[in-house]
């Protein structure tokens, strides 16, 4: 419920024809009266919304303990000033009631005989109204303003930006699901937020974030709901273009990495030269909306299951999606001439960090670890099965160190005396184990091109042992 403005005590006080007299508690002229309550019961709590000016004349406060529990009960009940007629039941103001008004912090004022509590209500009402209306004023100029805007065909953000500036603190355009599609001004991680349906399809909220200065809570929601039905058909349409620009850069994309297309189709596409740097960035096509909010001004292509963004810097959109928690690949930094291999890259790094659950980038896909994560089991188990399972069979029969041995000496590049050193041995002793070696797998480690098969063998092996089973579907995404 938004927040109603009311009458701050200052002005209630200074109110002509009224008299009033501040007698106990704080001198806060500040402290806003959203609306007055006449009563002579010793406990009305349950009639209090908070906010209220309480006026009475006090036929209930006739002893210091009444008086105590009565100044109790209102500040329960968040009152925020107490008035006390004068002349009917008191001539003045009691003593015990203005002690527990300055003990308790509750403003208390005497009202003149003759002045009716009604006059209260009036003041308050027809400052509400005037208050209003002053709202509706400002909506409707804000409104006129926005609208204005779009006729220009201005573009949405730079709307948004402006409708922020209005009312401070920062908007967002949100989808069905709360990701932010756009953000304009100042968009704080935690505090109160309102918001309203932009209607039709797809559907979407606008939510305010109040800043410091911001503007009346009711005034600004009031515009919100004004303005929700034309921005919502200007995102449609927005949208709509967004779709058609990335499925376009995306068809072209396609064809210029299956080489049906030359690169120079794509620099012609976006009007920049074909020796312009850029980067492909590629992220789940799930977080479409998402990647539009945090790289608004960046070339976006619809390619599959992913959407491509090409970048100036790698390493900006590497730090967005770590900071966001996406998966994200990002090739290497070239010219457009070369940029089909950059696509590559990033689709390939894009599949390996869904897999390793971290943004990676195109250098990390020349090692022997991102290629064993981007097989599937069935295209290692032959590894495993043939050169490793032998090997290990043989150590569990005999208490041999084959694999261990094998280990070490593909480590230090298949030097025998080095790695007899280090484990300890005579190097005939390990050359002997890797002539075991060769006797039971079929292949010599000894031989350059088997040693890359055994380094492919141990990996697979390892990463059995240390990960689950994954599946083909599992290493494609």
């Amino acid at each position: 419920m938004p927040e109603e403005k009311g009458v701050t005590l200052g002005a209630l006080l200074d109110a002509p024809g009224l008299a009033l007299a501040l007698v106990a508690g704080p001198d806060d002229h500040g402290r806003v009266i959203r609306w007055a309550h006449c009563t002579e019961l010793l406990a009305p709590a349950r009639y209090l919304r908070g906010g209220e000016l309480v006026l009475t004349v006090g036929s209930a406060l006739t002893s210091v303990k009444r008086c105590e529990s009565f100044v109790r009960e209102l500040m329960s009940s968040h009152a925020q000033a107490l008035g006390l007629g004068i002349g009917d039941v008191h001539d003045e103001v009691p003593a015990a009631l203005r002690e527990a008004c300055d003990r308790h912090s509750l403003p208390l004022f005497s009202v003149p005989h003759g002045v009716p509590f009604q006059a209260f209500t009036e003041l308050l009402a027809e400052h509400r109204v005037v208050e209003r209306l002053a709202g509706a004023r400002r909506t409707g100029a804000l409104v006129a303003t926005v609208l204005d805007a779009m006729a220009r065909f201005e573009d949405l953000p730079d709307v948004l930006e402006m409708l922020a500036r209005e009312l401070g603190g920062g908007l967002r355009i949100v989808d069905q699901l709360g990701v932010p599609e756009m953000t304009s001004g100042s968009v704080p991680s935690h505090g109160t937020a309102h918001g309203v349906d932009l209607p039709g399809d797809p559907p979407g909220r606008l939510v305010w974030h109040p800043g410091d200065g911001a503007a009346d809570a009711t005034a600004a929601i009031d515009t919100l709901r004004e303005l929700a039905r034309p921005l919502a058909l200007y995102r449609r349409e927005r949208v709509a273009s967004m779709l058609r620009s990335e499925r376009d850069l995306g068809r072209l994309l396609g064809l210029v990495v299956d080489g049906l297309a030359e690169p120079r189709t794509v620099a012609d596409h976006l009007g920049i030269a074909t020796d312009t740097p850029l980067a492909a960035s590629a992220w789940p096509a799930a977080e479409t909306a998402r990647i539009r909010d945090l790289l608004p001004g960046a070339a976006r292509a619809a390619f599959g299951d992913a959407v491509v963004v090409l970048v100036e810097r790698a390493e900006a959109a590497t730090a967005l999606a770590t900071a966001h928690g996406i998966s994200c690949g990002t090739g290497e930094h070239v010219p457009v001439a070369d940029l089909a291999r950059s696509v590559r890259e990033a689709l390939e790094a894009l599949a390996l960090s869904a897999a390793r659950g971290r943004p990676i980038a195109s250098a990390e896909l020349a090692t022997v670890d991102a290629l064993l994560d981007r097989l599937p089991d069935a295209a290692l188990s032959p590894f495993l099965d043939q050169l490793i399972e032998p090997l290990l069979a043989h150590d569990r029969r005999t208490g041999s160190q084959l694999v261990p041995s094998l280990r070490a000496f593909i480590g230090s590049g298949g030097s025998i005396v080095p790695t007899a050193r280090v484990l300890f041995l005579h190097p005939n002793t390990l050359r002997h184990r890797m002539k075991r070696v060769a006797e039971i797998s079929g292949r010599d480690p000894l031989d350059w091109h088997s040693r890359i098969c055994f380094t492919v063998a141990l990996a697979a092996w390892d990463r059995q042992r240390t990960t689950p089973k994954r599946t083909r579907d599992d290493r494609a995404r």
